[in-house]
């Protein structure tokens, strides 16, 4: 087997000039060179190729030229890391503790940000109407989505039956609330959105529902309805508050801000990460991958900022994922493998088993004591993990302990589980060894020794955002890969992989 070096070791040795910076990363590393002006930062590569390592260790080195200045709480930490979820802020977290400049670096989700500083805002701008109500949070269930399209569906009773709707349905409610998400996020105001959206294209929205001109028409009643519930509850969503910090003076400011999975946020809400910069002058990294864009977000390098001078590096080395998960996992980046090498099957696994065989074979993972293993599932797996006895690393919080840490607006503003679960999950350091349970989103970014991936019941709309995902899922894996199959193959499974079934 390939020998691979630990996370820490490996950031370490990209600090030290120790050689194990491939030459795009030492290109990085050593960026600005003589002359070269650019304040916008471009990474690009694929999974396993280092992007998150030169993020970090490109800002432990800029971190060292800033003296703190303990009169100013953003001057203490004037460089900002700010990436995709909480798991991988305590990941980053824990790969910067023992450096001494990690006190200067303020890690953070993108969630957490914006919503710290919008509470901020509201503090000083409280809405009209609300002094006597409840006080300002985010909202992140589903509740009042599923509300609004029930007031709407009252309004338009013979359409209350299609999936735009019908609340009845939860992956419709779930695709209603990622519509009004991308409405939020590709329009400033409701007059924008109600000249432009109807026509609007569609392209990389990722789904197979189309909607027509009526059927948007519904859809911008039931954001407008949104609108109404989020207002009377004193919440708001997290591409409101983009939109309203976009107006705000008085934000923080950073000399140095680097940006992770930047493909899953919007053009705007990069924009809003742009103007805390301290001055023209200060440096943004970006690192993106668009074979593991999940959300249909309207991403596009060119329309970042217009006025930054801007150079990107491509890294093509892949030096986290054995060869044999490598190639396995980059067949999803073109959804065909009939004209492709054999696949070397040694440390990749297709399985056909029950629920037995998995549970033993994650207690068989979870007791190799230099190893981590992920399991990509949701609560569903502690119960059956627990009763087999299989401790896992991660557990989901008790319901009171739930409250207690993050009270009853369900987030502690790094991304928590929505209110309307009740369940969060422990913060721990996922490099330690052990078994890992993460749900099919929070994985992003991280990598463990071992990765199973227990069914391929489709979690997406489509084809193509199905591969997105899963290239996600099987690319974590730095050594093994455990893929459990379902008794019927999905297409995209036999077009990908028809040599391995």
């Amino acid at each position: 087997m390939e020998k691979l070096m630990s996370e820490t070791d490996y950031l370490n040795a990209m600090l030290n000039g120790a050689g194990t910076a491939t030459p795009d990363q030492q290109a990085i590393l050593e960026h600005p060179r003589k002359g070269a002006r650019s304040t916008l930062v471009r990474i690009k590569g694929e999974a396993g190729t280092g992007k998150t390592f030169c993020l970090l260790a490109k800002l432990l080195g800029e971190a060292g030229r800033y003296p703190r200045d303990p009169r100013e709480r953003w001057a203490r930490q004037p460089v900002l890391f700010v990436c995709f979820n909480r798991e991988m802020a305590n990941y980053a977290r824990h790969l910067i503790h023992p450096f001494p400049q990690a006190p200067l670096i303020h890690v953070t989700t993108f969630d957490s940000l914006v919503v710290g500083l919008m509470l901020k805002h509201l503090e000083k701008n409280p809405r009209p109407g609300t002094s006597d109500g409840p006080a300002p949070s985010v909202d992140y269930s589903f509740e009042l989505v599923r509300a609004a399209m029930q007031e709407v569906a009252q309004r338009h009773p013979e359409e209350r039956s299609k999936y735009y709707l019908d609340a009845a349905n939860k992956r419709n409610v779930r695709w209603v609330a990622d519509e009004l998400s991308w409405l939020e996020a590709s329009y400033g105001s409701e007059t924008d959105a109600e000249v432009m959206y109807l026509s609007a294209a569609r392209e990389g929205r990722g789904t197979n529902r189309r909607p027509g001109k009526a059927a948007r028409s519904i859809i911008l009643e039931i954001w407008l309805e949104h609108h109404r519930l989020l207002a009377n509850a004193n919440r708001f969503t997290v591409e409101q508050a983009v939109n309203e910090l976009m107006g705000t003076a008085g934000l923080p400011c950073y000399n140095v801000i680097a940006i992770d999975e930047a493909q899953d946020l919007s053009v705007r809400s990069i924009q809003l990460l742009l103007k805390l910069r301290r001055d023209s002058q200060s440096r943004v990294y970006l690192s993106a991958d668009e074979g593991q864009k999940i959300y249909q977000r309207d991403f596009l390098w060119k329309s970042l900022d217009a006025d930054a001078t801007g150079t990107t590096y491509t890294l093509r080395d892949n030096k986290r994922n054995c060869a044999a998960v490598r190639d396995f996992a980059e067949r999803l980046r073109s959804g065909r493998g009939a004209s492709l090498p054999l696949l070397d099957t040694s440390t990749v696994h297709l399985l056909h088993g029950d629920e037995e065989e998995l549970v033993g074979l994650a207690a068989d993972l979870a007791a190799r004591e230099d190893q981590a293993t992920m399991l990509v599932g949701g609560p569903e797996w502690d119960a059956k993990l627990r009763v087999a006895g299989v401790a896992v690393r991660n557990p989901l919080l008790q319901e009171d302990e739930f409250r207690r840490r993050f009270g009853s607006a369900g987030r502690s503003g790094q991304g928590a589980a929505p209110a309307d679960s009740g369940r969060a999950r422990k913060e721990v350091d996922v490099t330690q060894p052990g078994l890992y349970v993460m749900s099919e989103l929070k994985a992003k970014g991280l990598e463990f020794d071992n990765v199973i991936v227990p069914t391929l019941q489709p979690f997406a709309d489509d084809d193509d955002s199905e591969r997105r995902l899963r290239y996600v899922h099987f690319s974590r894996a730095r050594r093994e890969l455990y893929v459990f199959l379902n008794d019927t193959t999905p297409g995209w499974l036999q077009a990908t992989y028809p040599d391995l079934l």
